[in-house]
């Protein structure tokens, strides 16, 4: 069995930088319907701007169909029937206003069910491949829509409820955030999305250490000790394990409590082996008392899981106002 170190703690002072609980900057939404942009995409739209190198968490939810409702046929009781792979499900989350709404086979990230005679997908009602299959439509701006991209959710893994979490770092006036969905044509779709944007203010921050043994047999420690301070700060990551892997970390770039969730989040870059340039992604959830058998905690590393499981021993608590 590995036995992995992780140790976090603020270099000089015994103290964490961590930010605040979090705060609903704003939420909007995305219609998938939108024949006003029938040659490129749907959107874009854009609210609030993002604080200048502060961290937030957005969490995009809903499901919608790239073909209009007549495609998928009818609706059997249990599935579409033009259906030729996955499971389709018999309306949007959210309806398009003004438009026939149907069944749906894609949320933000996958299309879970497609219907007869979509290419490849299903040649002579035969579908190549299984789904849910990854989708990159949908597309994110920090900028105001000077530049645009897919983001890679948290949890990279299809998820049946539809809603996906994602970390950025604001840039600041006068860049606002926005949302649009890359397909051709647009004037057929249906479904919505809907956009929360959350950051925090003055006043949470999370404590504790704990012990857990992950899904591979691996025991691994943590412990967490940190202030309310905001932004960028000062730290140290450690992990070891008997392979003889190494990582450390002296600094965060971004570092995110959500009390909604009594989640903390942290960012930055690791040296692995003593090479530097390897990011990495902490995740501390506080889940009640005792913390052993509720609280959890993961550690990736260039989008690789590390460390990730329940406590067995130990207590996390995120606390503040």
């Amino acid at each position: 069995m590995f036995r992995l170190l992780i140790l976090v703690a603020l270099a000089g002072a015994g103290l964490l930088a961590l930010p605040a609980f979090a705060a609903v900057v704003t939420t909007f939404s995305l219609d998938t319907n939108d024949p006003s942009n029938d040659d490129t995409f749907s959107g874009p739209v854009f609210t609030s701007t993002l604080e200048l190198g502060q961290p937030y968490l957005i969490t995009i939810s809903g499901t919608w169909s790239y073909w209009g409702a007549a495609g998928w046929g009818t609706w059997t009781g249990t599935n579409a029937s033009d259906v030729c792979a996955g499971q389709a499900e018999e309306l949007p989350q959210i309806l398009s206003p003004g438009v026939t709404n149907g069944p749906v086979g894609m949320d933000p990230e996958y299309a879970f069910a497609w219907i007869n005679g979509t290419g490849t997908l299903c040649p002579g009602g035969s579908p190549i491949g299984s789904p849910p299959l990854h989708l990159a439509s949908l597309q994110i701006s920090l900028d105001g829509g000077s530049t645009w991209q897919h983001l890679e959710p948290i949890d990279k893994a299809y998820n049946p409820e539809h809603s996906y979490q994602y970390l950025v770092v604001g840039l600041g006036s006068p860049a606002a955030i926005g949302m649009r969905l890359l397909d051709f044509p647009t004037s057929d779709n249906y479904g919505v999305f809907t956009a929360t944007v959350e950051a925090t203010d003055a006043g949470a921050f999370a404590v504790g250490n704990g012990k857990i043994v992950d899904v591979s047999g691996n025991e691994a420690y943590l412990r967490l000790v940190n202030n309310n301070r905001r932004g960028p700060s000062r730290g140290l990551l450690k992990y070891e394990d008997e392979t003889g892997m190494k990582i450390r970390a002296d600094s965060f770039t971004a570092v995110l409590v959500l009390k909604s969730t009594n989640t903390a989040y942290l960012t930055g870059n690791a040296f692995v082996n003593n090479e530097p340039g390897h990011s990495f992604l902490l995740i501390v959830q506080d889940n009640g008392n005792p913390g052993a058998g509720n609280d959890t905690f993961r550690l990736d590393v260039d989008g690789v899981t590390i460390a990730n499981g329940t406590l067995t021993s130990g207590n996390f608590q995120i606390r503040g106002r």
